[in-house]
């Protein structure tokens, strides 16, 4: 029937230029509950229809009943217009998952007992088959009214938070604030920002105010009850008891009931514990305020802060005289922090937090390959600033990210970070920096291990209707304004007291690591950072450059080849290797006598081509000394330019530069062997790049080994 309703619409309103004409495939969505809209407000004569529900539509909507039938001095277009507005609402009943026995055009028995069972299952306690404003808002939404048994909200749905919603429905319709601005609560079983603002719009009802707006204000704080054992508040305890579900089963008070007895007050001990609030079983403000919105009360002082300040003896004297125990610093980037800040932090007695924020503001930036980037810079970093084992970086997921957001993007970035973190046996733990729902998907997907919450942003899609992470650590509640020695911004951070932060580091010498191994050292050059790229040599046919990086870059990949204790590993090659072999040794040269020279090498080597180049890749992974979990890697590259209508010339030409470049510097001459005698056996000499590749260097290597020789 929805197939029908769409294509009534289609059919009614393909003139009307305010129309957009929509898909006839029988699906419900949001275009087709937006055409739905759109034909109402063309029946109530609204000037500039747009499908949007609100104040002018609601104004102009006249209810519709079984009473409510056309009179014999309507006209005709009148009755027409009539019809057409029982259209809409039976397509939209169809929408919705109600029968009202056709798509007739006509109110009868039939759609009088779906509205009522409409009515019914949205808690009202006058279920007259009426349609007003309020409900036909409903009807033209996606919300649901039944519970969601179906797909991705099978394990979502609970039958007591249905409850709760029928019970916020039945009990605060009436209020005008409450039915404009939140309407009929879906009662889908799904704890979601709609049932938490109707909480807090339920909370402000029954403290009086007389405009509700759904923000715990000072107002909103001010008249909060105290509720204890035995208190009679009785609509007051049951918005607690709800309230208390809605944060998680662990927190059910045995039921609702309004009573406070001991089921309640254990369970708001419980819940006061996990925030970290006085756990005495008394629901003040402040438990209502945890309960009801992501800061929580934002007054309160956390101990824990984290800033983009850099952080000097003096604001470290002003942290310290504020009660702060514990700062976040970022890893990178412009506001990153340094060695000396760290001796500062931990000199004054504090203890630090690394956050890894690059681009983490726009979901653009989130991808499964910006994690394995990521990963790489985070570990690469922290093991520079010497962070210990089991420190926690927590990475940053710093905008309004959507639950589809979370799966299409966040999801595989943290994916990538774990499986890189895996593969280079990291020492570090993945932590969470993101709103409530972002913190806790990525947690249950077992990507990270705790949450640093951004829970100062309370209108965040993400936070708005999701408890706190069940592995929370730190939670972002204010940003302050802090006076002392040196004044200080800071966002006030509550502590749960599972991550202590980090109060030392033995700093790594990375730089060190990477000059004394064999590339650097071989060729007489020295890194100046560790992410730099060092050119070697580069003229018109070839350049040979050093790089740095964190673990085994090359992998496993299957065109990988090993060269290990002088020789060359791998089946494959056994063949073409012993070939090349034969064909030297014709020339008195001894290719095992020359590999043997570099026994004491590890690597692996790889070529790659595209139009214009031949690249050959030869990597030394190593560990860093007395951080044997830290991997780092040389990667020694030479590339080819080539034409390809003048391969052959052009690789001669190459390698005669190489060769040259071999006899100014011979100490690299058994290197840059290994590095062509792989060219070699990875090529395919039944192309014409393969079959230049052998001839040009075949004759390379008698040159080079002759340098050798003599060297």
């Amino acid at each position: 029937m929805v197939l029908k309703t769409q294509q009534w619409l289609n059919g009614i309103y393909k003139d009307n230029s305010n129309y957009k004409i929509i898909p006839e495939d029988g699906a419900t969505g949001w275009t087709t509950i937006t055409a739905l809209t759109t034909a109402l407000q063309i029946e109530l004569g609204i000037s500039t229809p747009n499908g949007s529900f609100g104040p002018a539509t609601r104004s102009a909507f006249e209810n519709l009943s079984i009473d409510s039938q056309p009179q014999n001095d309507w006209s005709e277009s009148a009755i027409i217009s009539y019809q057409h507005k029982i259209f809409i609402l039976q397509g939209a009943l169809f929408c919705k998952g109600y029968n009202p026995g056709g798509f007739t055009g006509t109110f009868g028995t039939n759609t009088e007992a779906a509205i009522k069972q409409l009515q019914t299952d949205a808690g009202l306690s006058n279920a007259n088959g009426v349609v007003d404003s309020i409900l036909m808002k409903a009807l033209l939404s996606m919300d649901a009214f039944q519970m969601l048994t179906y797909g991705e909200y099978k394990d979502k749905c609970d039958q007591k938070i249905r409850t709760i919603q029928q019970y916020l429905n039945k009990n605060y319709i009436s209020n005008t604030s409450f039915s404009i601005d939140i309407g009929l609560v879906p009662c889908n079983g799904i704890y979601d920002r709609s049932t938490n603002k109707a909480l807090i719009y339920a909370l402000q009802i029954e403290e009086g105010i007389s405009t509700p707006n759904g923000v715990f204000g000072p107002s909103t704080k001010s008249k909060c009850p105290v509720l204890s054992l035995g208190s009679t508040k009785t609509k007051f305890i049951y918005l607690l008891q709800f309230a208390l579900y809605c944060n998680g089963k662990e927190f059910d008070p045995n039921g609702f009931d309004g009573g406070y007895g001991n089921g309640v007050k254990n369970a708001v001990t419980k819940f006061q514990s996990f925030c970290g609030l006085n756990a005495d079983g008394i629901a003040g403000s402040q438990t209502f305020a945890s309960l009801l919105v992501s800061t929580g009360d934002n007054t309160r002082k956390g101990t824990a802060c984290d800033c983009s300040t850099t952080i000097t003896d003096a604001i470290a004297a002003t942290l310290k005289a504020n009660k702060y125990e514990v700062v976040g610093r970022y890893l990178t980037g412009k506001f990153r922090m340094t060695s000396s800040e760290l001796k500062i932090i931990f000199d004054n007695g504090l203890r630090v937090i690394p956050i890894f924020e690059v681009g983490g503001y726009k979901l653009s930036y989130f991808s499964y390959d910006q994690g394995v980037s990521d990963a790489d810079s985070a570990i690469f970093t922290a093991a520079q600033l010497g962070f210990t084992k089991d420190t926690i970086i927590y990475f940053a997921v710093d905008f309004d990210a959507l639950d589809s957001d979370v799966t299409s993007n966040v999801l595989p970035y943290f994916k990538a970070i774990s499986e890189k973190f895996t593969n280079a046996n990291s020492i570090y733990k993945i932590g969470i920096y993101a709103p409530r729902n972002v913190c806790s998907r990525v947690q249950n997907a077992g990507y990270s291990c705790s949450s640093f919450v951004c829970d100062m942003s309370t209108g965040f899609s993400g936070n708005l209707g999701y408890p706190l992470p069940k592995d929370w650590a730190f939670d972002q509640i204010s940003t302050v304004t802090l006076h002392g020695n040196a004044d200080i911004e800071i966002d006030n951070n509550i502590s749960s007291g599972k991550n202590p932060g980090v109060n030392s580091v033995v700093p790594v010498d990375i730089l060190g690591a990477l000059n004394d191994n064999s590339f650097a050292k071989l060729f007489g050059v020295e890194f100046s950072t560790p992410d730099a790229e060092i050119e070697i040599f580069n003229n018109a046919f070839v350049k040979i450059a050093i790089g740095a990086a964190v673990k085994a870059a090359l992998g496993d990949d299957s065109k990988v080849i090993k060269f290990k204790g002088g020789e060359f590993d791998g089946a494959d090659i056994q063949t073409p290797l012993d070939n090349l072999k034969a064909s030297l040794n014709k020339d008195n040269i001894e290719l095992s006598t020359i590999l043997a020279k570099a026994k004491d090498m590890e690597l692996s080597i790889k070529t790659s081509t595209n139009g214009t180049s031949l690249k050959i890749e030869l990597e030394n992974s190593f560990n860093v000394p007395e951080h044997d979990t830290f991997s780092l890697s040389e990667t020694l590259s030479i590339e080819f330019r080539v034409d390809k209508d003048k391969l052959l010339e052009d690789l001669k030409l190459a390698t005669s530069s190489v060769v040259d470049f071999v006899k100014e510097n011979p100490a690299i001459g058994v290197i840059i062997c290994i590095a062509v005698v792989a060219a070699i056996l990875l090529a395919l000499p039944e192309t014409a790049l393969g079959a230049a590749i052998i001839s040009a260097f075949s004759e390379a290597i008698e040159a080079i080994s002759a340098v050798i020789a003599i060297a």
